[in-house]
């Protein structure tokens, strides 16, 4: 059974990117000069027409709200059951140690704030593409070095040459 949740979280955290990836490229459209929109990676399909439509709207949504907000939060309820009941914390470290191993204690959770950092990129890639890249790059930018003062005030990691390298 716990191999089992080993094998499991290694194969979701491998996978997680792409799905998420390719969860949000659905909505990723591009106006071109004639004013249709079309799929950015696929520029024979129109966007909101016919099976673009069904597929945004039900494997888009899905894989967004599933991989991008409910399994990082089941991750975290589990991580902070587990770190807050001394009795599973050995078992927290067998089972999500691929999550938890090289971060201080208190910062047991860091890994999703990471896995969060690099939604809001891909959101601002695909949601935002609609604005100048200029724009994007600079909103982009400014969240980066937002999330690089957090990280520098926290130091999570309890090798600092990994704190210094983020």
């Amino acid at each position: 059974k716990r191999e089992f949740k080993i094998v499991f979280v290694v194969i979701t955290y491998a996978a997680y990117p792409d799905i998420l990836r390719r969860s949000m490229s659905l909505f990723g459209c591009q106006t071109l000069t004639d004013g249709a929109e079309y799929l950015r990676a696929d520029y024979e399909i129109s966007c909101w027409e016919g099976n673009h439509m069904l597929f945004a709207l039900t494997v888009g949504v899905f894989g967004i709200v599933i991989w991008g907000i409910c399994l990082p939060l089941v991750a975290y309820l589990l991580l902070n059951f587990g770190h807050k009941n001394s009795a599973t914390q050995g078992d927290l470290r067998a089972n999500y140690g691929y999550l938890i191993n090289g971060y201080h204690d208190k910062y047991y959770y860091w890994e999703l704030v990471l896995t969060y950092r690099k939604i809001v990129i891909a959101f601002i890639a695909v949601f935002l593409s609609g604005i100048s890249p200029g724009v994007q790059a600079l909103l982009a930018v400014m969240f980066l070095l937002m999330c690089l003062y957090v990280h520098l005030i926290n130091r999570p990691f309890v090798d600092n040459t990994l704190n210094n390298l983020e």
